[in-house]
């Protein structure tokens, strides 16, 4: 792209302003042009790459990236440069995310993070319960969560920490075949001796070590494979796979948690403690409600995680005083009747 303007001065908006106001670029050609020109000044040291024009030329290059087709983790504002775009379910929202632990039985608040509203919320939780653990001294004998937490790391840590889980699992899809075929949940697999058994009562021995491209490279999982021989005169084909080569299937290095998971899920004493994942739902619109957590205050997440501390500790005060001081029996009087 020809670009005939000289960057003398790191006055990056005003820059960008005359490049697309009086040159005729479009914002990205007058980003990109400018990244380009400042770069090669730099490495003739005509500009002193002083620590503002770093920061400032960082978030240039990240705004000219974020503009392809497929980024991620785009920036929104180059004036709140921290703050990412989240989504639940059909909402979204830019800004940050507070997530929370809490002691069911009082309700007190014992963990706290915050991060771009972009960051999922299985990976915070390994994180929290750790600096719980080194802050407070607490270990939980159970935890609840739900479904947004049910990663295979997070079972397997709260396993060999002896914490129960009782966390809701996300509904798992044939993605090859489509809906309404067998799921890896409807196949039985023996983790000790390395089978897996199909609907059909087949057992598969045939199987490779495989890695998924979102899982750790020391933790691989198994592919294992059914004869055709087995799948194409099978009465169960028809739910099972579609193809002529026999049906295929991953099982994770984490299948054992998620399988334990399912069955505490399935106890009475599962199911009992998830109803109980209500009163963190109550916490969070306290927060939400009466606590200033619903809009952040300040810019940057430094200052935002202050923010969400503070909203956390008077939420927490406000149950201290309910806990210390609850109401008396008799605090509800009848009125007096008219004599």
């Amino acid at each position: 792209m020809p670009y005939n303007y000289t960057v003398t001065l790191p006055d990056l908006p005003n820059i960008l302003t005359y490049c697309v106001q009086s040159q005729g670029f479009t914002p990205v050609e007058a980003a990109g042009g400018v990244l380009d020109s400042i770069t090669a000044e730099l490495k003739v040291k005509k500009i002193k790459p002083t620590a503002e024009l770093q920061k400032d030329l960082g978030l240039l290059e990240k705004a000219v990236a974020d503009r392809e087709e497929h980024a991620k983790d785009k920036l929104l504002s180059p004036v709140d440069p921290d703050a990412r775009m989240g989504k639940k379910t059909s909402s979204t929202w830019p800004g940050y995310k507070a997530h929370i632990i809490m002691e069911e039985e009082t309700g007190i608040i014992t963990g706290v993070e915050t991060t771009p509203a972009n960051a999922t919320d299985g990976s915070q939780l390994q994180p929290m319960l750790k600096e719980q653990e080194e802050t407070h001294s607490l270990k939980p004998q159970e935890l609840t969560a739900d479904k947004a937490y049910d990663w295979g790391e997070n079972l397997e840590s709260l396993a060999n920490n002896k914490t129960i889980a009782n966390i809701a699992l996300s509904k798992q899809v044939n993605h090859r075949n489509g809906a309404g075929y067998f799921t890896v949940d409807d196949f039985l697999y023996d983790p000790e001796n390395i089978k897996l058994m199909c609907p059909a009562g087949h057992i598969s021995t045939n199987c490779y070590n495989e890695v998924l491209y979102n899982y750790q490279l020391n933790k691989p999982g198994y592919a294992f494979r059914f004869r055709p021989s087995w799948c194409n005169v099978c009465l169960l084909k028809p739910k099972c796979v579609k193809n002529k080569q026999g049906r295929r299937i991953y099982i994770s290095h984490y299948e054992p948690y998620f399988r334990q998971a399912r069955e505490r899920f399935a106890s009475e004493e599962g199911k009992q403690a998830y109803r109980n994942r209500y009163k963190i739902e109550q916490k969070v619109a306290d927060l939400t409600r009466y606590c200033g957590l619903r809009r952040c205050r300040y810019r940057g997440l430094d200052r935002a995680q202050i923010h969400t501390l503070l909203a956390t500790t008077v939420c927490n005060i406000k149950r201290m005083v309910k806990l210390l001081w609850p109401k008396p029996d008799n605090y509800f009087l009848e009125s007096p009747t008219a004599g």
